[in-house]
């Protein structure tokens, strides 16, 4: 009786609270049990739970739900997620990072305390009322050194050392002597963990990584498998496999770290500046003074925190350039409208110099099929549960509040998914499938774009996109250009790396090398796909980019 007056209060609280016009904390999920039923399909189903509980009357909301007894307020409708990032007190994800450092990465709790007491958040001036000694201001120090390195001064010469390091590994394995000859691959995913991820590896971590620890990278694939049951605390007996390769991956850290330590001086760093064989670059020889200045840290903390920064760096962006190329060269009408584009839009010099590190990007940038397919690529795959935490007061987004102490989770897939704001062509183009025009405006088609018009127009972008749309044409006519790539009003939908201030700092980095990888593939190899049809992977939902569930076989060769 108790549990069922219980439910039925929740009920209409529930009910009231969604058709109420007052801006109000969103309501609990009525449940006759909530921490026990919506633990367990948190856990095992978390897909088809989350979306069905954001959904009222049809539409993406947001909702409480009580997962481990901890109340996590779900952020879904477009346009409180668009506010979200607006909230200077919503920037910093110092939460969830401290949280995935305990139980994902093996941090002692010892050193989590540094994380746990940094309230002064990711700016460079302190919040309001803490009083966080500078050098522990563990949140704004990592944050400002991952931007720098990414989307900064190390932008630059990281893209062109992968740039190399891919060409190397090309080369390696499909040789410019054998340029009629097919070599076929019975695994598209670990063909492109074997280029894209290990140089990837090699640029921002160094060569003396992978020399010092040989299986460090199969380690790392097998512990990215691990990382959503690590994040549900699955206790060890139960997984003890997982355990034991992410012990593995931190003595091989260690390892790296003690030597890099006694090896590296000033007269090791490249010409560019930024990179060197031992540590790899920049953000790693800055990353271990600030990490060691911090107070609490030891050698323990530090391995786990740059296991963190390893996983984050490499484990999403493999597979999201694989799907991207994929998805072309499995599309025979797709692969050749690339093909013309780059060969159309960038000049023959350029094409060539696809393959040249210190290739001018915003010659690739510039191509409206080839951005739209990007973009396509992560709205399709990319399952991420984005969390931020308020601190010192109640905090409005959109028509909630966010109250205090509160923790606010989104669901990027959701927000991907949502057929009431994606452009769907009146249902021919449904969300769930992947359409390379969906992010594409043509010059005579105002239906087209990747926003439906009622919501659009709700959004007042019709005569802004009108506008911006003749702006654009009378400039890109000259070249015969009839479309561009429209991302505009999508800062609540599409929302593959979060957004504000607390974006992911590797964004830049992270869609230089989908695109540079893509065009060069194309330009310089031919390629069949053996495989005809694949089905993805839910096992990593809420973690990130999804993988195909089979192997994925073809064959290449040079062109």
């Amino acid at each position: 009786m108790p549990l069922s007056l219980n439910y039925l209060v929740l009920w209409i609280t529930y009910h009231v609270s969604h058709r109420s016009k007052e801006r109000q904390v969103p309501p609990v999920l009525p449940s006759l049990c909530p921490s026990l039923q919506n633990t367990f399909r948190f856990l095992f189903d978390s897909a088809n739970f989350i979306k069905k509980a954001t959904r009222y009357a049809g539409r993406a909301t947001s909702t409480c739900i009580t997962i481990a007894f901890k109340d996590i307020y779900f952020i879904q409708d477009h346009f409180a997620v668009a506010a979200m990032w607006k909230q200077s007190q919503l920037a910093s994800p110092i939460y969830i990072y401290a949280y995935a450092l305990q139980n994902v990465f093996g941090m002692p709790s010892t050193c989590l305390q540094a994380y746990r007491s940094d309230s002064s958040g990711p700016y460079k001036k302190p919040f309001p009322g803490t009083n966080v000694e500078p050098q522990n201001r563990v949140d704004f120090l990592t944050h400002e050194s991952l931007v720098r390195a990414f989307s900064g001064p190390g932008l630059k010469p990281s893209f062109d050392r992968f740039q190399r390091s891919v060409e190397r590994r090309l080369d390696g394995l499909c040789p410019r002597t054998a340029a009629t000859e097919w070599i076929q691959h019975y695994d598209m995913l670990s063909w492109f963990r074997n280029i894209i991820g290990e140089a990837l590896l090699e640029t921002l971590f160094g060569k003396r990584l992978l020399e010092l620890n040989p299986n460090f990278v199969e380690d790392l694939w097998h512990f990215d498998h691990s990382v959503p049951w690590l994040a549900k605390q699955i206790p060890r007996f139960l997984m003890p496999k997982a355990y034991k390769t992410r012990l593995r991956l931190l003595e091989g850290i260690k390892r790296w770290h003690s030597v890099a330590r006694r090896e590296f001086d000033d007269g090791m760093i490249f010409p560019d500046g930024d990179g060197d064989p031992v540590w790899g670059s920049y953000l790693m020889r800055e990353r271990q003074s600030i990490l060691a200045s911090v107070e609490g840290q030891d050698e323990e903390g530090v391995a786990a925190a740059d296991l963190g920064l390893i996983w984050a760096s490499i484990t999403n962006v493999v597979p999201a350039a694989m799907m991207s190329v994929l998805h072309i060269w499995n599309d025979k009408d797709l692969l050749a409208r690339v093909q013309y584009e780059l060969a159309r839009k960038m000049p023959s010099s350029d094409v060539a110099a696809v393959s040249i590190p210190g290739i001018d990007m915003s010659s690739l940038d510039k191509l409206p099929i080839l951005n739209s397919v990007y973009a396509e690529t992560l709205r399709c795959y990319v399952q991420a549960f984005i969390t931020r935490g308020s601190a010192e007061s109640d905090i409005p987004i959109g028509a909630w509040w966010l109250p205090k102490s509160g923790i606010a989770m989104v669901s990027s897939h959701i927000r991907h998914t949502d057929e009431t704001f994606w452009n769907t062509m009146d249902g021919k183009r449904p969300v769930n499938q992947f359409w390379a025009d969906r992010f594409l405006v043509f010059k005579h088609n105002m239906s087209s774009g990747p926003i439906q018009q009622p919501v659009r127009h709700r959004m007042g972008l019709d005569n802004k996109r009108r506008r911006g749309t003749v702006k654009s044409l009378k400039k890109s006519e000259k070249h015969g250009d009839d479309m561009h790539c429209d991302m505009r009003g999508l800062e609540g939908s599409w929302i593959p790396y979060g957004g504000g201030f607390g974006a992911c700092p590797g964004r830049i980095l992270t869609k230089k090398i989908m695109i540079w990888f893509t065009a060069h593939m194309i330009t310089h190899y031919e390629v069949e796909i053996l495989t005809k049809s694949w089905e993805m992977d839910n096992s990593r939902y809420g973690f990130g980019m999804q993988k195909p569930k089979q192997r994925v076989a073809f064959r290449m060769r040079k062109l």
